[in-house]
């Protein structure tokens, strides 16, 4: 290998350095600002929390990100070690969601937009307040126990013995 073939794959390999660093750098800032403009946490944002509130913000990162050409495995990175196949089902899931449903379509591309806006440097409007959670009804009391049958027979003195199977 000559010297200038060298020089060349090292250049290449620090360039693609930069790159993932850069990548890496920008994914920060996208989740910074679907936070925002969300109005949700940076940690709940990356958790494995499944309520749609928190996946819908995250489809938002995950969209930006990728029309940023960041690769899924980076991506994946960034939102909490996910694998980049878990990435590219979500981007499908969030594809699927803006024809199919109104509410959470309309969700994912608000929180994109205000995103969008805080990354190009202009300040969203206050984030929308998040539907609480209904409280879950106590369960209904349980009944009596019955009482347990004894299993077994009688001995001469009254006591019972039970069975050894």
């Amino acid at each position: 290998m000559t010297k200038r073939t060298r020089i060349r794959r090292a250049r290449g390999i620090s360039r693609y350095r930069q790159r993932i660093a850069h990548d890496a750098q920008r994914m920060q800032q996208i989740i910074q600002a679907v936070s925002r403009a969300s109005g949700i946490d940076v940690a709940t944002l990356r958790s494995h929390y499944v309520a749609h509130v928190y996946v819908d913000a995250r489809y938002a990162a995950i969209r930006i990100a990728r029309a940023e050409c960041i690769s899924l495995p980076q991506i994946g990175r960034a939102l909490g070690g996910r694998d980049h196949t878990t990435i590219h089902t979500a981007l499908q899931r969030s594809e699927t969601l803006l024809l199919t449903d109104a509410v959470r379509g309309q969700r994912i591309r608000s929180f994109e937009a205000a995103a969008a806006g805080i990354l190009a440097g202009i300040e969203p409007p206050a984030p929308p307040k998040l539907e609480p959670v209904a409280a879950v009804p106590p369960p209904p009391p349980m009944p009596e126990p019955r009482p347990l049958r004894q299993h077994g027979h009688v001995d001469r003195d009254g006591q019972i013995i039970c069975n050894p199977w």
